[in-house]
């Protein structure tokens, strides 16, 4: 159908990452850097196929890609 969305059953955070469009994952990348530096002790994991970053069952940021857009 010409959709670009990742699949749900995509795991790890890496594999997730690497099936994103090409022209996606610059952004991706970004807020990746941006979570790992702005959240400290957060772990990354996936969840209903949404790489998510979380600490004591607490989300603290999830972005993917969608249709059109990167959400966040």
């Amino acid at each position: 159908m010409g959709r670009s969305v990742v699949p749900s059953s995509t795991k790890p955070v890496d594999a997730y990452r690497a099936q994103v469009p090409v022209d996606r994952r610059p952004a991706m990348a970004r807020l990746r850097e941006l979570a790992r530096r702005t959240l400290p002790g957060f772990d990354e994991w996936m969840e209903c196929g949404i790489p998510r970053d979380r600490r004591d069952n607490a989300n603290g940021l999830a972005f993917a890609s969608r249709v059109r857009h990167v959400s966040i």
